[in-house]
């Protein structure tokens, strides 16, 4: 987003990007990435754009995969990114924690067992559906026939 529509965040100079929860409060829907700031602070650091730009897109994608309220105290996740992140983020040395990649991957797993949870009870009320459809269009001929 630039400018004019980060500020309608009030989140601060330091926030590069901003990630949204559902309902529940549960993992992330959507995200944003706050273009203008992400540009103007690899301009004042001299940090290739493009590497901080990938590095807060990891990090906003962290919160989608891991839930928005998921900073850490360090790496990837950490909530403010001092002089020393941002060097790492120029050198790419920033990463998730062993433990939040394992619970990427176990929410990937549930997310995937959920989906095709909810793909089998659709196929089965469409199958359902279809069957009593048929028989009624059967039943209909029938009542044709028969005077």
């Amino acid at each position: 987003l630039p400018r004019s529509m980060s500020d309608r965040f009030h989140l601060g100079v330091d926030a590069f990007g901003v990630a949204l929860e559902d309902a529940e409060g549960g993992l992330g829907f959507d995200a944003w990435i706050f273009c203008d700031l992400v540009k103007d602070a690899a301009a004042q650091r001299q940090l290739t754009r493009s590497v901080l730009l990938g590095t807060v897109i990891a990090h906003e994608l962290g919160h989608l995969l891991l839930s928005t309220n998921s900073h850490s105290a360090f790496g990837l996740m950490r909530a403010n990114w001092s002089g020393k992140e941002l060097l790492a983020v120029e050198h790419q040395a920033m990463h998730l924690s062993s433990s939040e990649s394992k619970r990427i991957q176990e929410a990937m797993i549930f997310r995937r067992q959920s989906r095709a949870r909810q793909l089998t009870a659709k196929v089965q009320t469409l199958s359902s559906s279809a069957l009593h459809n048929n028989l009624k269009s059967d039943n209909d001929d029938v009542m044709d026939i028969v005077p």
